[in-house]
């Protein structure tokens, strides 16, 4: 669901990038820009992984509050059984 959730806001701020454009014959992502260096390139995949953990915590709390009632609410079935880890 988080990844559902995640592709709409990606895909339009990749597609308003200057990585999405044509780059010396590659169509769509350049991954490592000689002209940022390798410093700036290994900040910008510390940063992109930072991203991508940072929203799936986010994702799953707010699925976890939202989820519940709407299953409630539409008869679909849950696990009313289940015993969360300790």
């Amino acid at each position: 669901m988080a990844v559902i959730m995640g592709i709409f806001p990606a895909s339009q701020h990749f597609a308003l990038s200057k990585h999405s454009v044509s780059v010396n014959g590659h169509h769509g992502v350049v991954h490592y820009d000689p002209a940022i260096g390798l410093s700036k390139s290994i900040l910008r995949f510390v940063f992109g992984l930072a991203v991508v953990f940072t929203w799936r915590m986010v994702a799953k709390k707010l699925l976890y509050i939202i989820l519940p009632p709407l299953y409630r609410y539409f008869n679909l079935p849950s696990r009313t059984h289940f015993v969360p880890a300790k």
